[in-house]
C-alpha cells in the first residue's frame, strides 16, 4: 500500500485501456479491504487494552481516537461499495465499450481516486494518533497494558 496513484504518467486515465484501469481498480480494492483489518485491529487495541486507564486526559484521547476509527470504518465500507460499483462499470465497458459514456466514467474514476487518496491520508493520520496515544498511555499510566 505504498502508493495509490500507480500511474506511468499524469494522464493515465486518458491514455489507459479498460483492462489497465480495471487492474488499477482491483489494486485499490485490495488495499481498501486490507484497511478493514487494520481498523478492526486498532479498534480492538483501543477497546480491550485501554480499559484500565485512570487518567482523564488519556481516557478522552482514547475516546476521540475510537470515534475517528469508527468513522474510518464507515468510510472504508463506503469505499468498498463504490469500488464494487466501479468494477462492475469497468467490466461492462470491457464487454461493450459503448455501454457508458467514457467521459462520465473517467470522471467517476478520478473522483473515486481522490476519495481513496483522502481516505488514505486520514487513515494514516488516525493510525499515527493511535500510536502516539499508545505511547503516551504507556508512559503516563502506572498499569501494565
Amino acid at each position: 500500500m505504498t502508493a495509490l496513484r500507480i500511474r506511468p504518467n499524469n494522464d493515465f486515465i486518458h491514455t489507459a485501456n479498460w483492462k489497465e484501469i480495471y487492474m488499477l481498480t482491483k489494486h485499490w480494492q485490495s488495499d481498501v479491504e486490507f484497511f478493514a483489518y487494520e481498523i478492526k485491529f486498532l479498534l480492538n487495541l483501543t477497546n480491550k487494552y485501554f480499559i484500565w486507564l485512570t487518567d482523564d486526559q488519556n481516557i478522552e484521547t482514547v475516546a476521540r481516537v475510537q470515534k475517528d476509527l469508527k468513522q474510518l470504518s464507515k468510510e472504508q465500507k463506503e469505499l468498498v461499495d463504490n469500488l464494487k460499483t466501479h468494477l462492475n462499470h469497468i467490466t461492462a465497458l470491457l464487454e461493450n465499450a459503448f455501454i457508458y459514456d467514457e467521459h462520465t466514467f473517467k470522471d467517476e474514476h478520478i473522483a473515486l481516486e481522490n476519495k481513496l487518496t483522502d481516505f488514505t491520508k486520514t487513515f494514516k493520520e488516525v493510525k499515527r494518533q493511535v500510536f502516539k496515544c499508545t505511547e503516551e498511555v504507556l508512559n503516563s499510566e502506572n498499569h501494565s497494558i
